[in-house]
């Protein structure tokens, strides 16, 4: 009888374990990936979301177009409405330049990467306190 219970308790404790979403903890870095999808008006998945040089939202609707349009985007997976995970912010500086600005969960800064044609040109990386220091690998 005990093995038997034991066996009814593994499978029971497997299919839970295995039953649960995947969730994407370091986010995404590809806005390409993003679908911006609502369900029951809950922002729901991969989400772009671009601002101006003002903080003003920008429509969506040509996810790529607007993304160079604009001077911020942020990447962000949403689940029930829920940010989960690694939300990561860029700012864009001028046509093919841009930074890509990291965070630590406790959202101070981690570090800062500068393009020049879409190839990384330098990466500064910062303390706890914002201060810079140098490469931590």
């Amino acid at each position: 009888m005990k093995p038997f219970l034991i066996l009814i308790l593994f499978i029971c404790f497997t299919s839970i374990v295995f039953g649960q979403p995947e969730v994407q903890a370091n986010g995404f870095t590809d806005r390409t990936e993003a679908q911006n999808l609502t369900v029951n008006g809950l922002k729901e998945g991969k989400w772009i979301e671009c601002t101006d040089a003002n903080g003003g939202a920008m429509s969506s609707a040509n996810l790529n177009s607007v993304a160079n349009k604009s001077v911020y985007y942020s990447l962000t997976i949403y689940n029930a409405g829920k940010p989960i995970g690694v939300s990561r912010k860029y700012k864009i500086l001028r046509g093919m330049l841009g930074v890509a600005t990291k965070y630590r969960l406790t959202g101070r800064l981690y570090s800062e990467t500068f393009y020049t044609d879409g190839l990384p040109i330098r990466t500064k990386y910062y303390d706890e306190s914002g201060n810079e220091i140098p490469h931590p690998f």
